[in-house]
């Protein structure tokens, strides 16, 4: 059998690790809200619209709203659960030095390296099936399309067995589970969604029909979500199936080709990282030579804080895929400011609120999307500070200096933070070039970066809670972005669906305080606002009390969790402190010879 004894392994301690069957639940359960809310809400559209009568017609077309609600929900879990999964399968072996051993057994790369996968697959089919009999009850209504179905269900499978290939090829070159997730978001999100937006922008430009937006376009149907929007909208005998298994096939065969690269280079690369010491001096010569292109101050009074900023060992290595793949969205951002700030400037005659109202809305949504991409790397990345160092055997030399938890807490939040560095650049650019319009943009500028770094202190610190209590960092990792993930906006999914059906105001609107986007979001759109002649409404009142509220939140609990870490991080950190009550001088042997009967 291919798989061999790696894949029931894995199985049999999957089985027995409780964080799946949470992970199923929460997945079912959001699914469950999300069809509800669907539900009632186009239930009394329908109602409306055919003066409260239920008909076989209305009854199809909830029955086919739902599906689409169900079909979104499970593309979008499979692109975000589905790396997670795999993202550790080679790295977390080589990060607790047990690849060895499976390489000193009669098992192959193949069996490794397959069994690993048809693992991880199998537990995001298991995850994805746990919803389907929700869909089947809906299906008894009829209004769902059999091609429909099968395209949804096609693109999730095909979805999933690509990035889990692609999370397992990337793990084999990555030393640390950390740097393996941070390289697998960020080749997806450049390989997936980049090239749509690129086309777009092509399509902008009147060169839809040039041969580089033919190659973009090529990329740009690799990306699920364009084959699923068709099949969702058309349906029936209008959708084109074969486009639909055109996507799969290449899907398919990219998976193929990823993991045929990781077996083969399984074992190779970790015996090429194991000579790699005999060329020390070639490399060292290349470091110093790199070092002297980069800022490194001196050591200085705050080791803790050097070196998580500036030590080799405590950055983030996003290796060839990782670099490229950050390359191409820096250079997807510069592309898009720079043709909206042309934009912006070609429409000033003509656009009521002029170029620095237009370019304030592309800051808007450029915040929010750079903004939480930053501050999910942010959460993925603190989650394995602590737990990082405890599987390299680093964490008793830590405790054994004399640094104080206070230390050792400040300068981890802190260089989380340095990390973020160049992202944070490239936003600031975007907001600084508003400047060509209205000087006003610089206000507004800084209120954004602040908010950022506020809501990057909070996941970064929450990540730091979780890596204390955790044993590995995946499980850590999969910790803090769930919670990140809930309370920034993942709510919504439970408690708008219950405020949209209770007939909830305007003061629904307080309810998006926690919201990480929208608090990314607000910045641009009150300059916006400042720019216009609009007027003040209770909408708006609503928002700025919402933005305030979720800023001062997001403040106060990371100074109040920064406190509990900081308090009892002595504890959690396993370090032995303090004296016995009642010292004594007699030596031990002595006090052995009082006590030994005579």
């Amino acid at each position: 059998m291919l798989t061999g004894p790696i894949f029931r392994y894995e199985l049999t301690a999957a089985g027995r690790r409780r964080r799946y069957f949470l992970v199923r639940v929460a997945y079912c359960v959001i699914l469950l809200l999300v069809m509800w809310m669907t539900y009632e809400q186009r239930r009394e559209y329908q109602q409306w619209q055919s003066g409260g009568r239920v008909s076989i017609r209305s009854s199809a077309a909830v029955a086919r709203a739902v599906f689409e609600s169900y079909s979104w929900v499970q593309l979008l879990a499979v692109m975000a659960i589905t790396p997670a999964l795999a993202t550790g399968t080679i790295a977390t072996e080589r990060e607790r030095r047990t690849i060895e051993y499976l390489f000193v057994t009669d098992l192959s790369n193949a069996e490794i390296v397959v069994g690993k996968v048809a693992s991880r697959l199998l537990l995001a089919g298991q995850l994805f099936l746990a919803g389907l009999p929700m869909l089947l009850l809906f299906r008894l209504l009829g209004g769902i399309p059999v091609q429909s179905l099968a395209a949804s269900f096609l693109l999730a499978a095909s979805t999933a067995l690509l990035l889990t290939a692609l999370a397992t090829c990337i793990s084999v070159w990555s030393k640390r589970s950390r740097d393996a997730a941070m390289r697998v978001y960020l080749v997806m999100i450049a390989v997936l969604f980049v090239p749509t937006l690129v086309f777009g922008l092509f399509g902008a430009l009147g060169m839809a029909n040039s041969p580089a937006a033919a190659a973009v376009m090529w990329l740009a149907r690799l990306n699920p979500v364009m084959t699923l929007a068709e099949a969702v909208t058309l349906g029936g005998v209008d959708l084109d199936m074969a486009e639909v298994w055109r996507v799969v096939g290449w899907h398919a065969a990219l998976a193929i080709a990823l993991t045929g690269v990781a077996v083969a280079a399984v074992r190779r690369v970790h015996l090429r990282e194991i000579v790699r010491t005999a060329a020390v001096g070639t490399r060292a010569k290349l470091q110093t030579a790199a070092g002297r292109l980069t800022w490194r101050p001196p050591l200085g009074k705050r080791p803790m804080l050097w070196k998580e900023a500036f030590a080799g060992v405590a950055k983030t290595r996003l290796g060839i895929a990782g670099a490229a793949a950050a390359a191409i969205i820096a250079v997807a951002v510069i592309g898009f400011t720079i043709f909206a700030l042309v934009e912006a400037g070609s429409r000033r005659a003509t656009f009521r609120s002029g170029a620095a109202s237009m370019y304030a809305e592309y800051l808007a949504g450029l915040s929010g999307l750079l903004g939480t991409g930053l501050l999910l790397l942010a959460a993925s990345r603190a989650a394995g500070l602590v737990t990082s160092e405890k599987e390299r055997d680093c964490w008793l030399s830590l405790m054994a200096t004399p640094l104080s938890g206070a230390e050792v807490i400040y300068g981890k939040l802190l260089g989380n933070l340095w990390a973020l560095k160049w992202g944070l650049f490239l936003l600031a650019g975007a907001w600084f070039a508003g400047v060509l319009f209205d000087l006003g943009v610089l206000v507004a500028a800084v209120i954004a970066l602040g908010t950022l770094l506020d809501l990057a202190a909070f996941v970064t610190v929450l990540g730091l809670w979780f890596s204390l209590r955790s044993a590995t960092t995946l499980r850590a990792t999969g910790a803090t972005l769930a919670v990140a993930v809930i309370t920034g906006g993942g709510y919504l999914f439970c408690c708008c669906a219950i405020a949209v059906n209770s007939g909830g105001g305007d003061e629904m609107m307080l309810g998006l305080a926690p919201c990480m986007p929208f608090l990314l979001f607000c910045p641009a759109m009150f300059y916006r606002d400042s720019v216009t002649d609009f007027g003040y409404s209770s909408v708006e009142a609503e928002m700025t009390t919402a933005y305030f509220l979720g800023v001062l939140g997001y403040a106060v609990a990371t100074i109040g969790l920064l406190n509990v870490l900081i308090n009892d991080f002595e504890r959690l950190a396993g370090r032995n402190t303090g004296r016995p009550d009642e010292p004594t001088d007699i030596p031990r042997t002595e006090a052995a010879g009082q006590s030994a009967p005579g």
